[in-house]
Parts: C-alpha cells; structure tokens; sequence
C-alpha cells in the first residue's frame, strides 16, 4: 500500500471513528434523548445501519480508488511496451538485410 493509500485509509477510519464516537455516546448515555427504551433501540439501530452503510460505501470507494489506479499503471506500461517494439521494429526495418 502507498504512502498515499495509507493516508487516505487512516484520515477514512478517523472520520468514521470520530462521526461514530459522537452519536454513539449521545445515544448510549443515561441522559439518552427519547422517553421510552422502543426509542432508544430504533435510534440505535438506526445509526448502526447509518455506520455500516457509510462503512460499506468508503470501503468501495478505496477499492475504486486502487483499481482506478492499477488500470492507469497497466495502460503506461503498455504504452512503453508499444513504443518499444515500434522502436525495435524500426531498427529491424532500418538496419541491412543479410
């Protein structure tokens, strides 16, 4: 993993970390906003959907962001790989016959 993969991946799990630390604390407190414990439980419920969603979807992103960058890899070593049989070729085509 690059230096620059390794950042991302961390600044993305601080995010989720500090955006789940809040709520979940606000939530699971004695002071719970809600009268009823069925409140409480839906609200609960509700972010844990919210933080696997979130999750799934910055798990895909990085995966887009990796093969995005493996496919441009792929295309310039192809594109050395052409220059250099174009270049091989017109040395076989420059050079005497024998």
């Amino acid at each position: 993993m690059s230096e620059d993969n390794k950042k991302l991946a961390a600044a993305a799990l601080g995010l989720v970390v500090l955006v789940a630390v809040l709520p979940a604390v606000l939530l699971l407190s004695p002071v719970a906003f809600g009268g009823g414990s069925t409140s409480r439980l839906t609200a609960v419920l509700t972010f844990a959907g919210v933080l696997v969603t979130a999750s799934v979807s910055l798990i895909g992103l990085m995966q887009n962001r990796q093969a995005e960058r493996r496919l441009a890899q792929e295309q310039a070593d192809q594109q050395r790989q052409l220059r250099l049989d174009a270049a091989m070729r017109a040395g076989q085509l420059i050079s005497p016959a024998d």
